[in-house]
């Protein structure tokens, strides 16, 4: 109200002084218009010009690491299948070089983050055009894209590594027992039972990579070729031990002994295909998953570092 009145006492003088001074104030707006690229080309001009070194530096940089990452990418295939080929050697290898790959692109992408910090844009942002909005943005989006990659690389190894230590053990304790079957056939119960000694302590290792992984995966497959192998294993270490001490005579005991044997021998899975079992198990425990990532962060990596250039 008190506005109304002041307004309605305003004179003829008065009100024109006011209309003029809003004519002025638009004429002003008009005239002198916010800057944009349309209007005042050449102020984003200079600012494009100080930022297009550092862009071009990111951008190759950001070429360099898509580079590291694509073979991270390979090491993480390579290691499912020498995984999967119960390949203990070239799985350490593939896990060793994932770990290089890793230490080599951590520091690579803290450089291209303080890079990206230190464009010279900061006091005028207002002065940035699209493109290089688009360009810093993309360079952002590239390193979110990097930044799960050593803990998908941890995730696989530590799902990779007992992997390949339970289907080294049962491998290894295979041969044992096999060896000392040989033995046994050919008399030497001494030196058999030296094999059933190391193929039992093979299937104590298996269990305990067992135990460390009993949270993560479901060990049904596992449990049933631990019990199965140790059973068979207790009854050759019976029957050699007897046929020992009666200088390989057969007498009650030991043909009790082969009968279990051979009850034992019968449970035992035919061919390795329990094995791929156990391995699948535990893939599904992190490996392929952490592999899946890593296959993903590449992808959006390249596709943002393509946006860069």
């Amino acid at each position: 109200m008190r506005l109304l009145a002041r307004l309605s006492g305003l004179t003829a003088w008065g009100w024109a002084v006011l209309v003029i001074g809003l004519g002025v104030a638009w004429a002003g707006a008009v005239m002198n218009p916010v800057p944009d690229e349309t209007t005042r080309p050449e102020l984003f001009a200079r600012i494009e010009r100080a930022v297009a070194p550092g862009l071009a530096a990111l951008a190759g940089d950001l070429d360099a690491i898509d580079v590291a990452v694509e073979s991270l990418a390979r090491a993480a295939r390579a290691a499912l299948v020498d995984l999967s080929a119960r390949d203990p050697g070239a799985l350490a290898r593939d896990l060793h070089a994932g770990d290089a790959l890793i230490l080599d692109i951590e520091p690579r992408v803290m450089q291209v983050q303080a890079a990206l910090e230190g464009l010279p844009y900061d006091e005028r942002r207002d002065l940035l055009g699209q493109a290089a909005r688009g360009r810093i943005s993309a360079a952002r989006d590239a390193i979110a894209a990097v930044l799960p990659l050593a803990d998908l690389w941890s995730r696989l190894a530590s799902s990779a590594v007992p992997s390949a230590n339970l289907t080294t053990a049962l491998t290894d304790h295979d041969q044992r027992t096999f060896a000392a079957v040989q033995q046994g056939a050919a008399g030497d119960y001494a030196a058999a039972l030296r094999e059933l000694a190391g193929a039992s302590a093979r299937l104590d290792d298996a269990q305990a990579v067992r135990d460390e992984i009993a949270a993560l995966v479901d060990t049904t497959t596992i449990d049933q070729w631990i019990a199965r192998n140790r059973r068979y294993d207790t009854a050759l270490v019976g029957l050699y031990a007897d046929l020992r001490a009666s200088g390989g005579v057969a007498t009650t005991a030991t043909r009790a002994e082969l009968a279990a044997v051979e009850a034992a021998r019968q449970l035992l899975p035919p061919d390795t295909r329990a094995l791929i079992i156990i391995i699948a198990d535990l893939a599904q425990g992190g490996l392929n998953q952490a592999a899946i990532g890593i296959e993903r962060a590449r992808g959006s990596l390249a596709e943002a570092a393509a946006a860069v250039h």
